[in-house]
C-alpha cells in the first residue's frame, strides 16, 4: 500500500510540475505575441511581389501573412505568418530583404514554428529527461541552418550573409 501511494504521489508531483512547466511557455508565448502586438500588414508592393515571386519559384505550399514591427530587430516565423521588423523594411537592399525573406519562407514550409513548440511542449512535460532539452536545442539549431541552407539556394548566398549580418569575411560561407 505504501508503495502505491508513494507512486501515486510521484506521478502528482510529475503531472503538477509538467502541467506548471507547460503554462510557464504559454505564458512566455503570449508574451511574445504581445510584444508582437503593433504588428501591421506590410504593403510595400515591391516586398510582397517578392514573396510571392519566391513563393512560386521554390513550389512553397505555405499561405503566408506578411506584417512588420518595431518591437523586434530580427525576423520572425509565426504559423502562417512572417513578421519583418520595421528597419528591415527600409534598410536592406532588395537581394538581402529576398534572402531574409526566404529564410522565413523555409520556417514555414518546414513547419518549424510548430515542431519548436512541440519539442519545447515536451521538454516542459519530461523534465526530468535533461536531453530533451539537449534534443529540442539541436532541433532549433538544425531548423536555423536548413533554412539558411535553403534560403541560400533560393536567394543567394552573400545576399544571405548580409542580411544576416555577417561581415565579409564570413560571407564565403554562404557562396
Amino acid at each position: 500500500a505504501s508503495a502505491a501511494s508513494l507512486s501515486g504521489a510521484l506521478a502528482l508531483a510529475w503531472f503538477s510540475l509538467a502541467v506548471l512547466g507547460i503554462l510557464w511557455y504559454a505564458g512566455r508565448r503570449l508574451i511574445l505575441v504581445g510584444r508582437l502586438g503593433d504588428r501591421r500588414p506590410v504593403v510595400d508592393g515591391a516586398t510582397l511581389a517578392m514573396l510571392e515571386t519566391l513563393r512560386r519559384d521554390t513550389g512553397a505550399r505555405a499561405r503566408v501573412r506578411l506584417t512588420s514591427s518595431t518591437a523586434i530587430s530580427s525576423p520572425v516565423a509565426l504559423d502562417g505568418e512572417i513578421c519583418l521588423p520595421d528597419a528591415a523594411l527600409v534598410e536592406l537592399d532588395e537581394a538581402a530583404r529576398r534572402a531574409m525573406l526566404a529564410h522565413e519562407l523555409a520556417h514555414l514550409e518546414r513547419r518549424d514554428p510548430q515542431w519548436l513548440a512541440l519539442a519545447c511542449v515536451l521538454e516542459r512535460a519530461f523534465f526530468f529527461q535533461p536531453l530533451n532539452r539537449v534534443a529540442r536545442r539541436g532541433v532549433q539549431e538544425s531548423a536555423e541552418y536548413l533554412a539558411d541552407e535553403w534560403a541560400a539556394r533560393h536567394s543567394g548566398g552573400v545576399s544571405l550573409a548580409k542580411a544576416l549580418g555577417l561581415p565579409d569575411s564570413y560571407q564565403y560561407a554562404f557562396v
